[in-house]
């Protein structure tokens, strides 16, 4: 449900979905200028830049369980109005 309304916002298949819920860590969709995606890992406060397509593995891979939260800065024109 939620992260397949991700995705469609992002205009890719970037988060795993499922029929069982495969998401492991928050994920966070912020607005920027371009596609661009961060970590913030168990115990840290700074916000790590990694390539878009590692997400998955952050999210629900082998790195999930180290991950406090996945940040995704989606450009703004890929944003829904809030109102409709």
């Amino acid at each position: 449900g939620k992260t397949t309304l991700a995705n469609v916002m992002l205009g890719q298949e970037l988060l795993p979905t499922g029929s069982t819920p495969v998401t492991a860590a928050l994920v966070e969709l912020v607005k920027g200028s371009s596609l661009r995606t961060f970590v913030q890992k168990s115990g840290k406060e700074e916000l790590e830049e990694i390539p878009v397509l590692e997400v998955p593995s952050y999210i629900s891979g082998k790195e999930a369980s180290s991950v406090e939260r996945v940040v995704i800065e989606v450009p703004e024109s890929k944003f829904i109005p809030h109102h409709f």
